[in-house]
């Protein structure tokens, strides 16, 4: 896998969404532009959850939607999903956090930011501050 093969700064985030979050009956899915991004697909309590992990990043982006009845759903979800994708790689991931933050309405889904603080300084600290906070919105 990627992580075999040099340092990778998100890592444990990569390892804890790949046998955490993503769905055993659903396949892994990437984006390569801007750079290779993993995006994971879980069922919360509530709500399901697709979370973009770009290698060696400082953030995971976590898009919470209703619960999916069946595959269409999640279908359906992803190509929302793809849409919000491609408007970051046109607006640039600040200018969208900016923009999530301030809509009250995302098409019926719920975006949040989980930064990865503190990664050179403490890396367990970030680490377990990371995973407090996905599962807070999870």
């Amino acid at each position: 896998m990627v992580l075999q093969h040099g340092e990778v700064r998100n890592s444990k985030q990569l390892e804890h969404l790949a046998d955490v979050l993503q769905a055993v009956d659903q396949k892994l899915r990437f984006t390569l532009n801007p750079v290779l991004c993993f995006l994971f697909y879980g069922r919360g309590k509530e709500r399901d959850h697709f979370c973009w992990e770009l290698l060696n990043s400082n953030a995971s982006y976590l898009w919470s939607f209703s619960k999916c009845v069946d595959e269409t759903a999640i279908l359906e979800q992803l190509s929302v999903l793809e849409t919000e994708i491609g408007h970051i790689r046109d607006v640039g991931r600040e200018q969208y956090r900016r923009k999530a933050r301030a809509q009250v309405d995302m098409n019926g889904m719920v975006f949040t930011a989980i930064r990865h603080n503190k990664v050179q300084v403490a890396p367990e600290l970030a680490f377990d501050t990371w995973r407090a906070n996905l599962e807070k919105c999870l």
